[in-house]
């Protein structure tokens, strides 16, 4: 009778620990779906935030572009009118008000080059590098149930996060 009672122990003992893992199967699966889910919005968040930087780099660059064409018109313009009426004093006034407009354009037009260059390429390369990185860590902890499936209680030691 002792031996029917140890046999009795030992199913009821697997039938607890096979229950017991099913369990933290679902357990992980359902935490996966949620990793999952998250890791979708934040990667469409840093993609979105990318194409918004590249866009701004390009409309900053078109900006600063025009800038220097609407100086470089005027700065013509003025420089023959302020060559003819140099003996006049009040125009030469004018011409200095001219002049200082003109500078203040060009260095408009050279910060909104340089804010172009931020955005289309200082600022999305660690955007591209967290991106990148986000989903080789997505791929290796998807990749951990499959193997906790097979062994649940041995791990692989190629399967670092790192």
């Amino acid at each position: 009778m002792t031996s029917h009672v140890k046999l009795r122990k030992e199913k009821t003992g697997t039938v607890d620990y096979d229950i017991q893992i099913k369990e933290v199967r679902c357990q992980l699966v359902d935490q996966l779906k949620v990793l999952d889910l998250k890791l979708e919005q934040k990667t469409q968040q840093l993609q979105d935030l990318t194409d918004y930087l590249r866009r701004r780099g390009e409309i900053e660059n078109e900006y600063a572009r025009s800038l220097e064409k609407l100086a470089e018109r005027f700065s013509s313009k003025t420089k023959s009118q302020t060559s003819v009426l140099r003996k006049d004093t009040t125009t030469n006034s004018v011409s200095q008000v001219w002049v200082a407009l003109l500078t203040h354009t060009r260095q408009e037009s050279k910060d909104h080059s340089e804010i172009s260059e931020s955005c289309s390429n200082v600022l999305i390369q660690p955007l591209t590098n967290c991106l990148d990185y986000t989903q080789r860590l997505a791929r290796k902890v998807s990749l951990q149930p499959q193997q906790c499936t097979k062994k649940p209680w041995v791990l692989d030691k190629s399967t670092s996060l790192y």
